[in-house]
């Protein structure tokens, strides 16, 4: 039996939250954290990993707009991807020093140049190009902070973005709007937005997508994370050879990652995952959407993979699917 509506639940209500200026009610109490364009891969690394974050904007440097430049963890496994994909695994070991230390303003736009193959061929012949211009992939897009929640999160949804820049009176980022942001927003105002939120997603029909793209637990973990850059997507639940799911690998765990631990992406990946000490929650279509909200917010997820009742993955839900759900 469904629960009874929310007595908090008006439409007018509702549509006056959401045209609320972005500033005044989203949870932006978080310093912005910053990287300059010199910062080395590792640093960045560490600094995303003791912040808890998955991206920062590049600040200062030569480049024209430089404050809207950012780099995230995407940005990060495709390159280390793309360097292991083009060097091969020999060269990749040998230039994993250098492949650390690529700075933030390299990363970003430009092109880098590691040497191939015998080191006495000249130049031309031994040298390889890695890909590091994401800027045209992944471009930021920019709000005010005076922009209504709605339409903020109308240009994340349209332009299937994971985040945007606010942008303070000077045009300069005060902020990031993630859809963590926004799922925490809905969360603290849940009552005003839907009108059944402590209905489960069962009596609500709201399953979750399938299906899901999976890795068994044998495969290697770059050639996991090659092969979810490839299908586009950010997790994967990890099956043992019994189609059971016993884990969960996400870009998100290559914070984690320092120079001397680089040799683990050569691991199985159920091995890299219990190296870094990773943990998983699943979900189940008897969840209420406040439960599931509160679950995706206390573990900071971007990811919920739902599970049968014989451990095997029949869905997932996303921060879009949330968003779109209750706003």
């Amino acid at each position: 039996m469904g629960q009874e509506h929310s007595t908090f639940f008006s439409e007018q209500a509702r549509c006056e939250l959401l045209a609320s200026p972005v500033g005044d009610v989203l949870l932006l109490n978080r310093p912005l954290v910053t990287v300059g364009p010199q910062d080395s891969l590792v640093d960045v690394l560490r600094m995303l990993r003791l912040n808890n974050i998955s991206c920062m904007p590049i600040t200062g440097g030569q480049r024209e707009n430089a404050e809207a430049r950012l780099i995230d963890v995407v940005d990060i496994v495709t390159f280390i991807t793309n360097s292991y994909a083009q060097l091969g695994v020999s060269s990749f070991n040998e230039n994993i020093k250098s492949i650390m230390k690529v700075a933030c303003d390299q990363l970003a736009g430009g092109r880098l140049e590691y040497e191939r193959g015998n080191p006495q061929k000249n130049k031309d012949e031994s040298s390889q190009d890695i890909e590091t211009d994401f800027s045209t992939k992944n471009p930021t897009h920019c709000v005010s902070c005076t922009t209504p929640v709605a339409s903020a999160i109308h240009k994340m949804t349209e332009l299937k973005i994971a985040r945007l820049a606010l942008l303070d009176s000077g045009d300069k980022i005060s902020h990031l709007i993630t859809q963590s942001n926004v799922i925490e927003f809905v969360l603290l105002n849940l009552d005003a937005l839907h009108p059944e939120p402590d209905s489960t997603l069962r009596e609500l029909r709201l399953p979750p997508t399938s299906p899901v793209v999976a890795c068994y637990d044998s495969s290697l973990t770059m050639q996991v994370l090659q092969d979810m850059r490839n299908k586009k997507v950010t997790a994967v639940p990890v099956l043992n050879d019994q189609g059971v799911m016993t884990g969960v690998m996400t870009v998100r765990h290559l914070k984690n990652l320092v120079p001397e631990t680089i040799p683990n992406l050569f691991l199985p990946v159920s091995k890299f995952l219990s190296a870094i000490g990773a943990t998983y929650v699943t979900g189940s279509q008897d969840m209420t959407l406040r439960n599931l909200l509160r679950v995706m917010v206390v573990n900071t997820y971007h990811h919920l993979f739902f599970l049968d009742e014989a451990g095997r993955v029949e869905g997932v839900v996303t921060l879009s699917d949330l968003i779109r759900w209750c706003v």
